[in-house]
């Protein structure tokens, strides 16, 4: 039975369906967790080389970055404040434990690394099918997941 089910959602429709399946799949009275994980990159487009050399501002760098990471931040809330929504109606009254979690790198190796450390049942993760091939791969995101965990992973389209 599962009990701990970790879905990665990014705001796009179909990692709110993810979320949804993942609240349809722990419907039920017995105790279960369901984490929200919402994987930001800085939101800034920072010119790294801008701020090398003798005349840099390493005060302004910080600034900069600080105010990227705060947008992607704001951004994450607001996801997961979609996701929950998406399923606070299938787990009304239900010993569902709900987390929300924000990370901040790559999608795919916070995905995983999280994953690892936590021990999942199972990991839930929505496919975009980007780009000319869409019904013949996955995501770059998806198939990393996929294929560098040892929890088990459903893709829902």
């Amino acid at each position: 039975m599962l009990s701990r089910v970790l879905v990665a959602v990014d705001g796009s429709p179909y990692s709110l369906r993810a979320a949804l399946l993942a609240a349809n799949i722990l419907n039920r009275e017995i105790p279960a967790t369901l984490t929200l994980m919402y994987v930001a990159k800085a939101a800034g487009n920072l010119d790294w080389f801008h701020f090398q050399g003798p005349l840099s501002d390493l005060d302004q760098v910080a600034a900069e970055e600080r105010s990227a990471l705060e947008q992607a931040f704001q951004k994450g809330q607001e996801v997961m404040k979609d996701a929950r929504s998406v399923c606070s109606d299938l787990l009304k009254d239900k010993p569902i434990q709900v987390e929300t979690v924000v990370h901040f790198g790559d999608p795919a190796e916070q995905i995983i690394d999280f994953t690892e450390k936590r021990q999942y049942d199972l990991v839930i993760l929505g496919c975009r099918g980007v780009g000319p091939l869409r019904g013949v791969i996955i995501g770059s995101v998806s198939q990393k997941v996929l294929h560098n965990t040892r929890s088990p992973v459903l893709i829902v389209k």
